[in-house]
């Protein structure tokens, strides 16, 4: 049944984004997956013959991302499309698998399972995501023994790469137990969008903040973190630290601490689907419209924020550690064009990372002699130029280099660009 689900949502977004596979692509019959990915979609490919390598992306394709997923799965159908299902000497297909749950929870048992699969469909040489970082911890090492390659558009966890304030000693070798790196990632990690919210408080003449997050994994308390940690680094006083109850109807009792402690900001690390909703109205209530509210890419989507925050979501600025579409040039701005025809939509957050993953892929398979061994060498060392986000490159942890953080303020209902910072 969950093969069937993703394979009927997959055609669907195919049909709702106004792609056109009309003539010769309509003709084409979809190759099932390896067994071991006999509950992801069938095999993406329009190339001639069977494909010598597979791909594979791990991204919620139902509940509060689907959006995200769904379209990061037409992203990597692009660069493939784009690039002719080739690598190198070497064609390339694409399986598409669900990383969501219908509860819009992290199923640690499903990410492990997930990543033990990918470990054992041989044709598999490379791996993009998973989309949360929550589920990153539990994919990784599986992933590792097998010395398969993982790129993360959105994974912004710092332990998953090195250790830092908050982060457990056993980090990040507890998921590289084959004590070498295989994974890297497209978008800056938490402590560095922290800094960035602290930069632009001083600018703002801010003088104290009050952290809050919602605990229900990693992600959260990392982000809640790296600001804290930067705050105080650069002289804001840190008002209160603490976590909120995703499962509590009422924050009166908590944005009255707030209040009484005169902070100037408040930073939320953690989800929207943490009931950040509520909590985010009663702040706005108690605090008044001076106050800023501030927090991370997990309040994204927009839609699903107004639906739940309303009115009060408007002045929030939210970081996202992807290149923003109105910065985008070249190749990237060649792939704006192209995702916006074939799905009359913008990308979301960090879809246009998911296209950049791709292409780092191909370029890693391209330069490798097609082993998982000689991919991942490849993918370290890779030195992009004038890709789709521009000129980067991964350092010694598997970080990009040089990082980038966007800034938006929610305004009018939409998400507009209000900052970027480089290197925070």
């Amino acid at each position: 049944m969950r093969r069937l689900l993703v394979l009927v949502v997959l055609a669907a977004v195919a049909a709702g984004c106004g792609g056109d596979d009309s003539g010769d692509r309509a003709a084409l019959a979809p190759a099932a997956p390896p067994r071991e990915l006999a509950n992801c979609s069938s095999v993406f490919y329009e190339g001639a013959g069977r494909p010598d390598t597979l791909i594979v992306s791990d991204m919620p394709l139902q509940g509060t991302y689907a959006t995200d997923g769904l379209q990061g799965t037409k992203a990597v159908q692009i660069v493939l499309r784009d690039r002719g299902f080739k690598a190198g000497e070497r064609t390339v297909g694409y399986v598409s698998c669900d990383g969501a749950t219908p509860r819009d929870d992290i199923s640690p048992a499903k990410c492990r399972r997930a990543g033990r699969s990918y470990a054992a469909a041989r044709a598999v040489v490379g791996v993009i995501g998973p989309f949360f970082s929550s589920c990153a911890i539990h994919m990784m090492p599986a992933l590792n023994r097998a010395g398969l390659v993982e790129v993360g558009p959105s994974n912004t966890y710092v332990g998953l790469t090195r250790g830092g304030p908050g982060i457990p000693r056993d980090q990040p070798a507890a998921f590289r137990p084959t004590g070498r790196p295989t994974f890297v990632r497209l978008a800056a990690p938490d402590d560095l969008q922290g800094r960035a919210h602290v930069t632009l408080a001083r600018a703002r003449g801010e003088r104290s903040a009050y952290v809050l997050y919602d605990g229900v994994d990693a992600y959260g308390i990392g982000a809640a973190s790296g600001f804290r940690d930067a705050a105080r680094k650069a002289g804001i006083a840190v008002a209160g630290f603490e976590r909120w109850d995703p499962e509590a109807a009422d924050y009166r009792a908590l944005a009255g601490r707030v209040l009484r402690s005169g902070a100037d900001g408040v930073f939320l690390g953690g989800y929207i689907v943490s009931n950040a909703g509520t909590l985010i109205r009663q702040m706005r209530a108690t605090l008044g419209p001076d106050v800023t509210l501030m927090a991370t890419e997990g309040m994204f989507p927009v839609p699903v924020l107004r639906a739940r925050a309303g009115e009060a979501a408007e002045g929030m600025l939210i970081t996202l550690s992807s290149v923003p579409k109105e910065r985008l040039t070249g190749p990237g701005a060649d792939f704006l064009a192209a995702f916006r025809r074939e799905t009359s939509q913008d990308p979301c957050c960090y879809t246009i990372h998911v296209a950049q993953a791709t292409g780092a892929l191909l370029d890693a398979i391209a330069a490798s002699d097609g082993s998982r061994a000689s991919v991942t060498d490849a993918m370290l060392g890779l030195r992009v130029r004038d890709g789709i986000i521009g000129d980067f490159a991964f350092d010694e942890n598997g970080d990009v280099t040089p990082p980038l953080v966007s800034v938006y303020r929610i305004t009018d209902g939409q998400q507009k660009l209000f900052d970027v910072v480089r290197n925070p």
